[in-house]
């Protein structure tokens, strides 16, 4: 997980927006999960990328994690959806509030 801006490129979002990304990776270590998420986000060409945090997921914890309809519901399809089209990428993109002052 990392913050980043938008690069020029980005089709759902204006250059320079601030967004955070998630990418769930399957691995056998953290060093081997890090390098796939840096392939995965060198790959998208942001204008800038902080620090890459890991988190490890242990789903048997999670509310809601044995049955679609708990409360970890959409979390899952989210995550489902993300890996599902090949990188386990998923991006989120803050309203940019410089637009929202000027309204």
């Amino acid at each position: 997980m990392a913050n980043v801006r938008a690069g020029a490129g980005q089709p759902k979002c204006e250059a320079g927006q601030l967004g955070l990304v998630t990418i769930w990776v399957q691995s056998d270590s953290e060093d081997d999960a890090l390098e796939r998420a840096r392939r995965v986000i060198a790959g998208r060409d942001y204008q800038s990328v902080e620090e890459l945090t890991t988190y490890r997921e242990q789903s048997t914890h999670l509310p809601g994690a044995t049955g679609p309809a708990g409360d970890a519901a959409g979390y899952f399809s989210m995550r489902q959806q993300a890996v599902e089209q090949g990188d386990g990428l998923f991006e989120l993109w803050y309203p940019d509030e410089t637009k929202r002052a000027a309204q």
